[in-house]
């Protein structure tokens, strides 16, 4: 089983981290993805393909950007 975590908070967020923990303990193959990109949930897909989980910690990064246009396309 696969999981993917977008963005990658594990280094600042304990939760995060120990999530992914215990997950892998279970063997679940965990991965991170990043929010650099415009389509970066689509981009971190095609990367980790066909993931199981996809795990969303706070969605405003994906929803929100600098300009009301960018917004709107995301």
């Amino acid at each position: 089983m696969k999981a993917i975590f977008i963005p990658d908070y594990s280094r600042a967020n304990p939760y995060q981290k120990a999530l992914a923990d215990s997950l892998s303990k279970e063997g679940v193959e965990v991965s991170f993805g990043t929010i650099s990109r415009l389509f970066s949930v689509l981009s971190s897909v095609k990367n980790h393909w066909k993931p199981n989980i996809l795990h969303i910690h706070w969605p405003h990064p994906f929803l929100l950007a600098s300009s009301g246009g960018k917004t709107i396309l995301k």
